[in-house]
């Protein structure tokens, strides 16, 4: 899906998508709970941006990225609380690229059997 604001670089469109997808996990979450789901949290987050994590932890957060919308860094919260954990996955083992990215064929079956 398009983002919905302007990102001036790969770090923070990386970022707002993460916030975004946290946002859609806590409908999920709740929608499990409504029906008696019981969710296992951590929920575990694949991010292939270092510098995207950093800042997740506080750890990248400088000049460069002071600009960032804090509604943003709702992702740490969740975070903090033991919601998501985000963990790096270089970018040739990002699972979810097999669903979003034109691929060779060698990888979209690497891809396709990770995903099982």
């Amino acid at each position: 899906r398009k983002q919905q604001c302007v990102t001036l670089s790969s770090t923070e469109a990386e970022y707002v998508a993460l916030a975004e997808a946290c946002k859609e996990l806590q409908w999920l979450l709740k929608l499990m709970a409504d029906v008696g789901e019981e969710v296992k949290l951590p929920v575990l987050i694949n991010e292939d941006n270092q510098s995207c994590i950093s800042i997740l932890h506080k750890e990248g957060e400088n000049r460069r990225t002071k600009h960032i919308d804090t509604r943003y860094n709702y992702v740490r919260d969740l975070n903090a609380n033991g919601t998501i954990c985000v963990r790096y996955c270089p970018t040739d083992s990002m699972v979810a690229d097999a669903l979003t990215k034109p691929l060779t064929r060698v990888k979209l079956e690497k891809l396709r059997a990770a995903l099982g």
